[in-house]
């Protein structure tokens, strides 16, 4: 099985969809499938597309793929993929940033908390020693 691209009517590329390793060629499909002179809605190509094409197009007439952008779109597309990685780039950074402010914050009242559970631990345990110094002491005297 391979992935085999397919095109409209017109030749823009749709999506590649799963054909037998054997399929080759051109296939149109009609709108009405038992009459081949109904208009061709689609077809399956049994060329890979090239690398390097913004918008695949199969060139029916000369049975190649070319670009389906024109060279002000791709240009279009090129400035705005320019600036939109750094944008992406700037905000994850910024994300990063505020997580680790927060890991830090977070960190900071950890170890506050286990300061004042180590606090109370000793307290306790020094009432525990007066309590118990307290009791021994009247348990003495009588």
């Amino acid at each position: 099985m391979k992935a085999v691209p397919k095109v409209d009517a017109t030749g823009l590329y749709i999506e590649d969809v799963i054909q037998d390793d054997a399929f080759s060629g051109i296939v149109p499909f009609y709108t009405d499938p038992t009459d081949t002179e109904s208009p061709v809605v689609s077809y399956l190509i049994g060329i890979a597309v090239p690398s390097g094409l913004y918008h695949p197009k199969w060139d029916l007439d000369n049975e190649q793929w070319v670009e389906g952008l024109t060279q002000a779109e791709i240009d279009e597309l090129k400035k705005s993929s320019n600036n939109q990685p750094t944008t992406d780039i700037t905000q994850i950074q910024q994300e990063l940033t505020n997580t680790q402010l927060a890991l830090t914050d977070t960190f900071e009242k950890l170890t506050a908390s286990q300061q004042e559970t180590t606090n109370l631990q000793l307290a306790v345990a020094d009432l525990y020693e007066q309590l118990a110094s307290i009791t021994s002491d009247q348990g003495g005297g009588k």
